[in-house]
């Protein structure tokens, strides 16, 4: 009788594992709603292989059925599968759908996707690029993490906040463009992205999460645009590339060990007129008593005898130099510095920079 349970409960098992309404021409589906006959592709008995396409439709029973999501773990290890044709009908790719799909070289998002769910494409070593289209408004928690090989992507203007470890372990991401739609980075979204060698923050965003840039070793200048509150405990930590650091008025309160091991940083402008609300170590094992810190005029006083910021070896007002050179400072020997309406101007053989080192 013992053994007869345990084979119940094992053909059981097996018919959970495998749970699809019904199979065509080698895809698995499993039915949404019969009100509006919707179906999501999902997984089954065999392993996706090779180049997968699904039509718009797919009739079954005498019923058709719009394809309209890729199931949660759809393609799920699905190692051997080199590309996927996502019909314009789909508007939702699932939890893990891709997860380590290793082999996938290339995959485009229609532009009826809405939302990608978490993990979604983790661990697709083989995509090189991706493109976000506009038409995505969510995408969650590592959609994209340790996707190594991706090089670049575009990301939806209609997306509001990049997730948590969005793209966390990207570690060939060298370039990347935030949209003026964001207004979060989340936690530890953009960690050990080794490749990455500068940031532009948009004036949208109002957060930057914890951990945000941990690691990003290569990166070597951050502008924060003028809208950040808040930036998270260990946002930039061990980005020991990072040499200049711009912090708008808008900053309210930086954490714990926000730029900690930040070994090569030499310049922070902070614009904030009253002293953010500071975290322990904030500059923690930078050479800080080497560095310089320009702030306000009107606040110049406090930030010298203001915990942390005080370790600064050099701290001068902004506005001293407003229009005038000021020559201690020099990231290379033929490197001169103005202040014009605020922003720091570098001037090097008689072309200008902003303090991202793009010319103007």
């Amino acid at each position: 009788m013992k053994k007869i349970f345990t084979l119940l409960l094992a053909l059981v098992a097996t018919t959970a594992l495998w749970a699809y309404d019904f199979q065509v021409d080698g895809i698995y589906y499993n039915i949404l709603t019969d009100k509006t006959n919707e179906v999501e592709v999902t997984y089954g008995s065999s392993k996706y292989t090779g180049s997968v396409a699904f039509p718009t439709t797919v009739a079954h029973n005498g019923t058709t059925y719009s394809v309209t999501s890729i199931g949660r773990q759809a393609f799920h290890s699905c190692s051997k599968v080199t590309s996927v044709a996502i019909p314009n009908s789909v508007k939702t790719i699932g939890d893990g759908a891709f997860n380590s799909c290793s082999g996938l070289t290339s995959m485009l998002i229609p532009k009826s996707v809405e939302s990608i769910g978490e993990w979604a494409f983790y661990s697709c070593k083989g995509l090189v690029s991706i493109t976000i289209p506009n038409s995505v408004t969510s995408s969650e928690k590592g959609a994209f993490a340790y996707c190594s090989g991706l090089t670049s992507i575009a990301i939806s203007n209609s997306l509001t906040n990049i997730g948590e470890k969005m793209f966390q372990n990207c570690t060939s991401l060298d370039s990347i463009t935030i949209p003026n739609s964001v207004k979060s980075i989340g936690n530890n979204a953009f960690e050990k992205c080794v490749s990455l060698t500068s940031v532009v923050i948009p004036n949208s965003v109002t957060t930057i999460g914890n951990q945000a840039f941990y690691n990003c070793v290569g990166l070597n200048s951050i502008s924060i645009g003028n809208s950040v509150n808040s930036i998270g405990g260990g946002a930039f930590n061990g980005c020991s590339g990072l040499t200049s650091v711009t912090i708008p008025n808008s900053i309210e309160s930086i954490g714990d060990r926000a730029f900690y091991s930040c070994f090569l940083l030499k310049e922070v402008v902070c614009y904030a007129e009253e002293i953010p609300v500071t975290g322990t170590g904030v500059f923690a094992s930078t050479p800080q008593s080497q560095a310089t810190l320009y702030v306000p005029d009107t606040a110049l006083e406090a930030y010298k005898t203001a915990e942390q910021w005080k370790d600064f070896g050099t701290i001068l007002s902004i506005q001293e130099i407003e229009n005038g050179v000021e020559n201690t400072y020099s990231p290379s020997a033929n490197t001169q510095k103005i202040f014009r309406d605020g922003q720091l101007i570098l001037i090097r053989d008689g072309v200008e920079y902003n303090a991202m080192g793009q010319e103007l």
